[in-house]
């Protein structure tokens, strides 16, 4: 990685994009989910396999994520340079319950993201676990 910092206007583009990109989740949109990766975009989820291409990425989601009720994000970092992030933050999430109890989890995540052609960013590679909390 260069010395380049990424400019405010790339963090704030990577911001709204991981807005979208959740939002789609919480919608269960495939399709505008599986917009933002890169074609061979990499999930490495906790006590599961390497999940990988946005076809499983999309298959994967569908049958292990809850209905999500509502997110935020929290602890923003962010490195990187011209077409490349690493980005951290903590996500807390709330399910739809499928019963009475509430169901929420915290999580901290790591993104690799890349900047395409077009100058949008998407994700390439993520990894999460919970926060503890």
């Amino acid at each position: 990685m260069t010395a380049t910092e990424l400019s405010d206007s790339d963090v704030n583009a990577i911001k709204q994009m991981m807005d979208e990109w959740t939002t789609a989740l919480a919608d269960r949109d495939w399709p505008k989910w599986q917009s933002h990766w890169t074609e061979d975009g990499t999930l490495l989820p906790p006590d599961n396999k390497r999940v990988v291409g946005r076809a499983k990425l999309a298959d994967f989601a569908a049958n292990n994520f809850g209905v999500v009720k509502s997110f935020a994000f929290t602890d923003w970092t962010f490195e990187g340079s011209a077409d490349l992030a690493v980005v951290t933050n903590t996500i807390r999430v709330e399910f739809e319950p499928a019963g009475d109890e509430k169901i929420s989890a915290s999580n901290n995540q790591m993104l690799v993201l890349r900047k395409q052609a077009a100058g949008q960013w998407h994700v390439e590679k993520v990894i999460f676990n919970s926060d503890g909390s």
